[in-house]
């Protein structure tokens, strides 16, 4: 898989026992001087314009912060927008499991008792679960070239000619197509958009006030102020505008290091939000971490 970044590059960083010096902060700290010496020289290193840093532990977050600049010039902040790509993944997983908390959706079920008339020309479909999309083992390909798509339900119904490269349950083999299906299921199971869904149940429960989701990448530029991104090519990086996809559920969000901590502290504080409501269970939590062999 290439290197890309879709708006410019965010660190995560979720545990911090890299570094053991004070910060006037909490028992267990970290040297934040450490923290910019490493993030600085992995920017030199790899050619790349800036970054934005979000450290969490045990539920709080610990720090936060920008390091150069995006395509336009203006300095990265805590709270500048950034393009999460595959990192979008764990959210629509996240959502899915929400409704099998609420009892709608069953991991070890067929996708095709929720999707019925999504199909593909491979009769092993019927065997695909929800389990088997979550974990990449569903079997669908991931072509590079894929034809185009405006909404989700679009995006999906490009499935139908489409064969499965192993049986499912048998290899692991990443696909976006298994998380555009699983967002169009958050869909027709919750009866409203995915993007939507997202807002209500996830993001605005844990303040990510600056987390949006899109359907199509050109969404970016027609509905948002959000700068073009880069790539990397040849040890650097150079401004692309993002090509036209359709990329719900799996490539879509875009939010800030500062939201991303809220996100990274409820899974560091058993799936709760900051107010104490639990988000998902802490048995689905588990089963989220846990390696797939079904």
């Amino acid at each position: 898989m290439f290197k890309k970044i879709s708006v410019w590059f965010l660190f995560t960083l979720l545990l911090v026992n890299l570094w053991s010096a004070p910060l006037a902060h909490a028992a267990d700290s970290i040297t934040t001087t450490d923290v910019d010496e490493y993030v600085k020289q992995y920017l030199d290193q790899n050619g790349l314009p800036g970054a934005a840093v979000v450290i969490v532990k045990d539920g709080e977050l610990i720090y936060e912060k920008g390091y150069g600049h995006d395509s336009e010039g203006n300095q990265l902040t805590a709270n500048t927008k950034i393009g999460l790509a595959s990192g979008t993944k764990p959210f629509t997983a996240f959502a899915v499991l929400q409704l099998v908390d609420e009892g709608k959706v069953e991991l070890d079920e067929p996708i095709t008792s929720y999707l019925s008339n999504l199909t593909i020309s491979d009769n092993r479909w019927d065997q695909v679960t929800v389990r088997h999309l979550l974990s990449h083992t569903s079997g669908l390909p991931n072509p590079t070239i894929v034809g185009p798509a405006f909404t989700l339900k679009e995006g999906v119904e490009r499935l139908q000619n489409w064969e499965l490269k192993t049986d499912p349950g048998e290899n692991y083999f990443y696909s976006n197509a298994n998380y555009w299906v699983l967002a169009y299921l958050v869909e027709q199971v919750s009866g409203v958009s995915f993007n939507d869904y997202l807002t209500e149940n996830i993001f605005s429960p844990l303040e990510m006030r600056d987390s949006i989701s899109l359907v199509n990448s050109g969404d970016i530029y027609h509905e948002t102020s959000i700068p073009q991104g880069y790539v990397t090519l040849y040890g650097t990086a150079m401004p692309w505008t993002e090509l036209e996809k359709m990329f719900s559920g799996s490539g879509s969000i875009f939010t800030t290091a500062h939201d991303m901590g809220k996100w990274l502290a409820m899974h560091t504080n058993s799936g709760k939000a900051a107010g104490g409501d639990p988000l998902l269970s802490q048995s689905l939590l588990e089963e989220s971490y846990a390696s797939q062999t079904k």
